[in-house]
């Protein structure tokens, strides 16, 4: 939710009313109780989007600028994408991405949206306002959701389309301004719903969110939960908020009759190959003394580092069977790109080189005539580390996002298995 266009420039009226149009999403993402971060500039939302903690990135036209390659990368990575887009401007990359083509703006003004029963919930309608962006259906993979009926004829008003492992869901209408903010703000839900990542991904560096459930259901007691992290791993926003003691998280918490109570913390992932085992030991309160009373354990596998993914990518390409000459030299063009990838860069200078590297070489696997997806995947993969690299980059320690761990209800948005990996640029999604 970015607050300035790449294509043109905008006067003070259009800039109130792009932030008037952001509050409202941000209203809407309120009343649907969604955990999600509000990028302030185009600065910041680089700085989200690289933090590995966001999986879904909710954009407008004005937030396009820092949208381009390495959004498109994340889809195709797993993440996923909603775009609330009112203008008919073309984006080669966003445009791949909905499989669709912006052809102008609808006749008439303020058309009712049929939303069809299917992947949105039940058939309804929704009233906009303003114009509509037209669209023509270029893949076949893109669904067409929703409708309005424009003077010529029905014109796509919600497209859906999958892109590799990601999902990307298209709204050509004015959300935010619908005069029904309870049925937009439904909408608006079950779009972010449907784009929830299904699976989690372990990669190198990445942030895993781990919860514990506890519950009672006698009568009331107290409770101590001792969880000790790998040797080689690192945590952050722990809830309830405690200092971890040489490698252990301690929680000591009472529990009143049939009351349940999560706790949680995120898991930081080294650049190591190996297996990360956390440890959760659970004793009950006995007469002013904690008696055990149960373990368990989870285990995280990374198959491999960064520099070797970066390997094996180099590797997949040089045996890679290509039959023409444009392909040839679009494999040639990559692994160019690939070999130049300094693995130990040390500031962000470098990093932002490598991501380009990186990122140009994805461009030229997707750009062949039959696409080697997994080659493509394992290069999203390795974008994601280099990203998170360049994010850590930072005076030689981690920044985080001002206020990515005052979400009180954190507790609620993980997994209890940290099964579900939280990167995206706007919203925080379990």
């Amino acid at each position: 939710m970015s607050s300035s266009s790449p294509e043109r420039t905008t006067t003070d009226d259009e800039e109130h009313g792009e932030h008037q149009e952001a509050d409202r999403l941000v209203a809407l993402l309120d009343s649907i109780k969604v955990s999600y971060y509000r990028a302030r500039d185009e600065e910041d939302f680089q700085l989200a989007r690289r933090s590995g903690r966001y999986n879904i990135y909710l954009l407008t036209d004005e937030g396009k600028k820092e949208a381009g390659a390495e959004v498109r990368e994340a889809l195709y990575y797993g993440d996923g994408l909603l775009f609330i887009k009112t203008r008919p401007e073309s984006d080669d990359n966003l445009s791949d991405i909905f499989g669709v083509k912006f052809t102008g703006k609808s006749t008439s003004r303020d058309l009712m949206v049929d939303i069809q029963e299917g992947l949105l919930g039940a058939p309804r309608t929704l009233e906009t306002a303003g114009k509509t962006a037209v669209t023509t259906i270029t893949s076949g993979t893109a669904k067409v959701l929703g409708t309005v009926a424009d003077k010529h004829g029905r014109l796509p008003a919600i497209i859906h389309n999958e892109y590799g492992r990601g999902k990307a869901l298209l709204m050509t209408f004015n959300l935010a301004h619908s005069p029904d903010s309870s049925k937009a703000a439904d909408l608006l839900g079950k779009a972010l719903h449907l784009l929830k990542p299904q699976e989690h991904y372990l990669r190198p560096l990445c942030s895993v969110p781990v919860t514990i459930q506890t519950g009672n259901s006698t009568e009331p007691f107290g409770i101590e939960v001792e969880e000790t992290i790998p040797a080689s791993a690192t945590v952050d926003t722990i809830t309830p908020p405690v200092n971890p003691v040489e490698g252990i998280i301690t929680w000591r918490q009472y529990l009143g009759g049939s009351e349940r109570f999560n706790l949680g913390y995120y898991l930081n992932l080294p650049d190591t190959k190996g297996e990360y085992t956390t440890r959760t030991v659970v004793r009950y309160a006995n007469y002013g003394a904690y008696r055990f009373y149960g373990r368990s354990e989870k285990t995280f596998t990374l198959e491999h580092d960064s520099a070797g993914l970066l390997q094996s990518v180099i590797n997949d390409l040089l045996v890679l069977p290509v039959k023409e000459k444009k392909d040839r030299k679009r494999v040639d063009k990559a692994l160019s790109e690939l070999y130049k990838v300094l693995q130990g860069a040390v500031d962000r200078d470098q990093a932002e080189d490598n991501l380009e590297r990186i990122l140009d070489a994805a461009e030229e696997v997707a750009e062949l005539t039959e696409e080697p997806k997994e080659l493509r995947v394992k290069l999203d993969e390795l974008m994601k580390i280099w990203q998170r690299k360049w994010y850590l980059l930072q005076d030689g320690h981690p920044k985080e996002i001002e206020g990515d761990d005052k979400d009180e209800e954190e507790d609620d948005r993980r997994e209890a298995d940290g099964s579900r990996d939280k990167s995206c640029d706007v919203v925080k999604l379990d």
